[in-house]
C-alpha cells in the first residue's frame, strides 16, 4: 500500500504541475486568456477516463495489475511529447485565425487532443486505483491531494529554475517514477524496456527543446519581422517569460514632436510572454534633450518643477 500511495501521489503531482505549465505556455504562444482552454482540457480528460472506466469496468479491473503501470507510463510519453508535437507547423493553432477558415478550427481541435491525452491516461490510473482498493480510499484520496498541493508549489518552483519548454518533460518523469514502482514481475524485461524507452523521451525533450513558436500577431512576432532582428537575452519565471529583442530598425518615440531634429536613436525592446513592455532605458532616450522629452508623456516631468515654485510661491 505504501508503494501504491507514493505512486498515486508522483502522478496527482505531474498532473497538476502539467496543468500550470501548460497555461504558461499557453500564455507565451498565443495569449494569457488561452490559459483557460487547460482547465477544460483537464476536465475533459478526467471526464473520460471516468466514463471510459465505467464501460470496461470489469476488465480494467481484473488486468489492474498491468493496466495501473501502462497508463502511467502512457501519461508520461504523452506529457513529455504534447508541447513539441502541438508546435508542429500542420497542428499549431493561432487563436486570431479560429473564424477565419475550417483549416485553424481542426489545427485547434488536434492541439485538443494532444494536451487532452496525458490527463486521460493519468485519470485512468488513478479511477482503477480508487476503484479497486475502496477499502482504502481514504488513505489514496490524502496522497492525491497532497500531491496536487505539491504539484501546484513545484510547478511554482519549477518555473524558475527552467525553460518554459522543457518543463512539461520534466514532468513526465513522475508518472515514470510511479510506474516503476508498480512494474508486475511477470514479463520484467520487457516492462523496464518500456520505462527506459519512455524515459528517454522525456530525457531528449528536456535536454533539447522544441522552440516555442510564438503568435505571428503579437508583439513580439511582428518585431522578429524587422531586419537582423534577435533576442539577445532572455529570462524565465512564473511571472512570464521575459525577452530582450534587438534591432537595428527597432526605435522608440512614441507621439514625438515635429520639433525634434535629431535622429531617433536605436533600442532594444523588452517583451513578456510576447508582449510589448517597452525600451530598454538608455539616457539617449530620457536625457533632457532625448526623444522621448519631446513628446506628450513629458509634460508631467515638465509641469513638476513649475508646480513645485508656485507652491512654494503662494506658501
Amino acid at each position: 500500500m505504501t508503494r501504491l500511495c507514493i505512486a498515486v501521489g508522483l502522478l496527482s503531482v505531474a498532473l497538476l504541475a502539467f496543468q500550470l505549465h501548460l497555461m504558461q505556455i499557453l500564455s507565451i504562444v498565443q495569449w494569457h486568456h488561452c490559459g483557460t482552454m487547460v482547465v477544460s482540457v483537464a476536465l475533459l480528460g478526467f471526464g473520460a477516463g471516468g466514463t471510459a472506466l465505467a464501460l470496461f469496468h470489469a476488465r480494467f479491473l481484473r488486468h489492474a495489475a498491468i493496466a495501473v503501470p501502462a497508463f502511467m507510463i502512457l501519461c508520461g510519453v504523452s506529457m513529455a511529447m504534447a508541447v513539441p508535437v502541438a508546435q508542429l507547423e500542420g497542428i499549431r493553432f493561432d487563436s486570431l485565425l479560429l473564424f477565419v477558415g475550417w483549416n485553424e478550427l481542426l489545427k485547434l481541435a488536434a492541439t485538443y487532443v494532444i494536451l487532452f491525452l496525458p490527463f486521460f491516461f493519468g485519470a485512468l490510473a488513478i479511477t482503477v486505483v480508487f476503484t479497486r482498493h475502496v477499502n482504502d480510499a481514504g488513505v489514496l484520496y490524502f496522497a492525491n491531494l497532497a500531491g496536487s498541493g505539491a504539484g501546484a508549489l513545484l510547478a511554482v518552483a519549477s518555473m524558475w529554475t527552467a525553460p518554459p519548454a522543457t518543463l512539461p518533460a520534466i514532468d513526465a518523469v513522475l508518472p515514470l517514477a510511479g510506474a516503476a514502482l508498480m512494474l508486475p514481475e511477470t514479463h520484467r524485461t520487457r516492462w523496464l524496456g518500456s520505462l527506459l524507452t519512455a524515459l528517454g523521451v522525456a530525457v531528449v525533450f528536456t535536454l533539447a527543446p522544441n522552440r516555442l513558436e510564438v503568435s505571428q500577431y503579437k508583439s513580439l512576432g511582428r518585431t522578429m519581422n524587422l531586419p537582423e532582428a534577435s533576442i539577445t537575452d532572455e529570462r524565465f519565471s512564473p511571472y512570464g517569460l521575459v525577452q530582450v529583442v534587438a534591432s537595428p530598425a527597432l526605435r522608440y518615440a512614441p507621439g514625438l514632436s515635429l520639433s525634434y531634429g535629431s535622429t531617433v536613436p536605436v533600442v532594444a525592446g523588452v517583451f513578456n510572454n510576447g508582449d510589448w513592455l517597452g525600451p530598454v532605458p538608455e539616457s539617449t532616450l530620457f536625457g533632457r534633450n532625448g526623444p522621448l522629452s519631446f513628446t506628450t508623456s513629458a509634460l508631467p516631468y515638465r509641469m513638476e518643477p513649475r508646480t513645485a515654485a508656485l507652491i512654494l510661491k503662494s506658501g
